[in-house]
């Protein structure tokens, strides 16, 4: 019994005690003996002292010369785990050093050279994590396989390290392979996150002695609207003052919902159509944005507030067609001087003297929101619209 399992637990040396009239002295001497962390128990100190037949002093002699061999284990084994815990801070330490060394180029080659894989476990787990974070799959593989073989590992420990090993291996597959194609053991337990909506090939293979096996199959990974590709999104907007400071903004969108506007403020909105009063007047930079499951899409156009444009009769000033193709008709009053045109974000594209009626040439402008200024000849503004390019 002693040789087969040495180490006994607790339990069995109380039902050996138990067991007095079957189990010899000398035989329970020697249990105790190979079992010294179970004769330290205090519930077998206990029954040994109530023992019918006691122990010889030789007998004594030789459980205690068990216990005082795991005092001197468990001392080593403390002094040994202070030891690493020096090692761990250390290594830390030097960790440290050698990211904020900006002459050490390769960081990840210093840190591997200070390490021992083939002597301390945690150091060769470290190093499968430094490959694996440099895109080293096959290098990781081997270090994480060399870890099985060198060193001792508990049931627990063991199976989990195989199964990393397995997830690796399939990922590596998954990433180095334009169809996805597995092994069927592989493919019974894999768990795999497509990163994109689309159509996947998957083949499975399974063997059975020199036969071979396989299935292939199509999947579709659909978005959050039930779509395999993702449609095109736009969203874009047109402003209109109703008088001073109040303005209308309505948004026009394409596949994409949930639209909020920024106008610039320090306000906010939302909705496809919205209305806001701004409290001064400047030139304000209005974002608006939709959204389209996890996507989103923006795009801004400029409002000028200037106090005074409303003595202005609008019907002196006529711009269309608006939405526009290729060119603006625009009827002025005498006191207009230049017309200017600007982009969303408030740069201005070009400058055309006035006339009464005229017609601008924007063919050579991409689609989107515009905005028109009519301005005096004190370079002042008369008037602002604006205008979208389809």
């Amino acid at each position: 019994m002693t040789n087969l399992k040495p180490n006994l637990s607790e339990q069995v040396m109380i039902e050996a005690i138990h067991k007095k009239n079957d189990l010899h002295s000398v035989l329970f001497a020697q249990i105790l003996a190979s079992n010294p962390q179970a004769a330290k128990s205090a519930d077998v100190k206990e029954r040994m002292e109530h023992k019918l037949l006691p122990f010889d002093e030789y007998q004594k002699a030789e459980i205690m010369e068990g216990l005082e061999w795991v005092s001197q284990k468990e001392m080593l084994e403390a002094e040994m785990t202070m030891i690493l815990q020096e090692r761990t801070l250390s290594l830390l330490t030097i960790a440290k050093e050698i990211a904020a060394d900006e002459n050490i180029t390769d960081k990840s080659s210093a840190y591997l050279a200070v390490l021992h894989p083939d002597l301390f476990l945690d150091d060769a787990i470290a190093k499968a994590e430094i490959q694996l974070s440099t895109g080293d799959y096959d290098d990781a593989l081997t270090t994480l396989n060399n870890v099985i073989t060198s060193f001792e590992l508990k049931p627990d420990a063991h199976q989990e390290l195989i199964d990393w090993i397995d997830v690796l291996e399939t990922k590596y597959l998954l990433e180095t392979n334009e169809a996805t194609t597995l092994s069927m053991e592989q493919f019974n337990t894999l768990a795999h996150v497509f990163s994109e909506p689309g159509s996947y090939t998957i083949t499975a293979y399974g063997h059975y002695c020199a036969m071979t096996v396989d299935s292939t199959f199509t999947i579709e990974i659909l978005d959050c609207m039930g779509n395999i590709e993702t449609p095109e999104l736009n969203i874009f907007a047109t402003a209109e003052s109703l008088n001073e400071f109040d303005w209308q903004f309505i948004a026009m969108t394409e596949n994409v919902e949930n639209v909020t506007w920024d106008f610039g403020d320090g306000s906010f909105g939302n909705g496809n159509e919205v209305l806001h009063s701004f409290s001064d007047t400047g030139l304000y930079v209005v974002t608006y944005c939709a959204q389209y499951c996890d996507s989103i899409v923006c795009d801004s156009l400029t409002v000028e507030i200037m106090v005074g444009l409303a003595e202005l009769s609008h019907r002196e000033i006529r711009i269309f067609p608006n939405p526009f193709s290729d060119y603006l008709h625009i009827v002025l009053p005498q006191e207009a001087n230049t017309v200017e045109v600007h982009n969303n974000l408030g740069a201005l594209l070009q400058m055309h003297s006035a006339q009464r009626e005229m017609d601008l040439d924007l063919s050579n402008l991409s689609q989107g929101v515009y905005l028109l200024r009519i301005m005096d000849r004190n370079n002042q503004v008369l008037w602002f619209e604006s205008a979208v390019k389809d």
